[in-house]
């Protein structure tokens, strides 16, 4: 049987090549009472997790994960990723993430992904993004 590790770099790659068999990846390697979190939203159940997954890729002209580094074990796994999403209305996006994985008994439990959603958008308008930045900066 492949490690945890392996099974979500395995779904990850299939997100946008193979977006069903990345869902269905996913049917297996999450429990049936995930707990998942990002900065826009909160779902609870695989169920749930699923549709969210679906809505997204039902949106998407495209979609794909790159750069992913996964690191961790059975029971806890961090990875960092950048989405590459493209709506099918709008400009591509870059969205560069990182995500807290706990699971129990090889399956995923708990999962929160850290993103910044202004950020993220702001790299969709190349005339914005540097301002954008610019005052990222001077706050910071």
């Amino acid at each position: 049987m492949s490690t945890l590790t392996e099974r979500l770099q395995s779904a990850l790659a299939a997100f946008g090549t193979d977006n069903a068999r990345a869902l269905d990846e996913m049917d297996a390697l999450y429990a049936p009472g995930v707990r998942f979190e990002d900065p826009i939203q909160r779902v609870e159940g695989a169920a749930a997790f699923r549709a969210m997954n679906e809505r997204l890729v039902a949106r998407a002209a495209y979609a794909r994960f790159e750069r992913v580094e996964i690191l961790g074990d059975e029971e806890r796994v961090m990875a960092t990723w950048v989405l590459i999403y493209k709506p099918k209305l709008g400009p591509e996006i870059r969205v560069p993430g990182a995500s807290d994985i706990r699971a129990e008994g090889g399956r995923v439990v708990y999962h929160r992904d850290y993103w910044d959603i202004l950020g993220a958008v702001m790299t969709g308008f190349p005339l914005v993004e540097p301002l954008y930045k610019k005052l990222v900066a001077l706050a910071g």
